[in-house]
This record gives structure tokens, sequence and C-alpha cells, in this order.
């Protein structure tokens, strides 16, 4: 069974987010959505909220989970058995940073035992990052009137 996490902060989940989950649908058995716990981050959401807004999403689809979790990302692979480190790339900006990331995975995970995977966006979807989403929340607290992503 091949078995991936989706890690993140998930602040908001978006329509990006939700492109990466669907295309690693399509060659994965199962993926845990798992929501890193960073207390250097200021959040909007709630990890309580967060969970159970990407919890509905994925209501009907057995084959993802959600998650939360407090230590290293290379460690959460290993507590939950995935196999695979799913991330989504926007830029290749994003796939230096990814790659970055993957070597410290690997020099971390002496065994091997995580690939990284990194399926592209649908073409149709904006290259948005959660900084963006949160200037436009921080917008919306002004009164002006917020479209939520969140959703399909």
């Amino acid at each position: 069974m091949r078995k991936a996490i989706f890690p993140g902060t998930f602040d908001p989940f978006t329509i990006g987010h939700y492109s990466v989950v669907e295309r690693a649908l399509t060659f994965m058995d199962e993926i845990i959505i798992g929501i890193g716990i960073n207390e250097n981050k200021n959040t909007y959401f709630p990890i309580e909220k967060r969970e159970e807004m990407i919890r509905n999403l994925y209501k009907d689809n057995p084959r993802i989970k959600v998650m939360s979790y407090d230590c290293l990302t290379i460690d959460f692979a290993q507590q939950v058995e995935a196999q695979f480190i799913v991330r989504g790339i926007r830029t290749v900006k994003d796939f230096e940073y990814e790659e970055t990331i993957a070597d410290i995975n690997r020099k971390l995970d002496l065994q091997q035992r995580y690939q990284p995977v990194y399926p592209r966006r649908n073409g149709d979807k904006l290259k948005v990052g959660s900084i963006s989403i949160e200037a436009d929340f921080k917008v919306s607290l002004r009164g002006m009137k917020i479209v939520w992503i969140t959703q399909r």
C-alpha cells in the first residue's frame, strides 16, 4: 500500500492544496494530511478548526485522513508508516526550497525510507500562497468581503 503524508500549516487549506491532494490520489492509496503545529507561526485558525475544515472537505473519502503533529515531519512520516512525503510546487523557487528540505530529511533518515513527491497543481489554479490569502483575510477584517477558497 502506498501511503503518503501531505504536511503543512494549512491556514487556510486552499484550492491549490486541494488540487495537490487530488493529483496525489491518482498514485497513492492513502494520504494523511498532516497539520504541523508550529509555535513560531501566527495562525488565524486554531488547529482544531483547521482539522475540522479539512475533515469536512474529505468526509466522504476514506483514503484521506487528517491529523496534527508537533514533531519533525520525517518523524511524523515514520509514526504513521508513510513511505512518501507529498509537497506542492508552484514555482522553481518552491522546488529549490523543497529539495533543500528533502536533502535535510535524507540526512535525518539514514535508512532512506521516505521519497518526496511533487504532483503539479491543476493548470487552471492560481499560484497563490497562504501569505496572499492572509493578506486578503486582513483586508476582510477591515470590512471588505472575503471569498473563501477552502471549498470546491
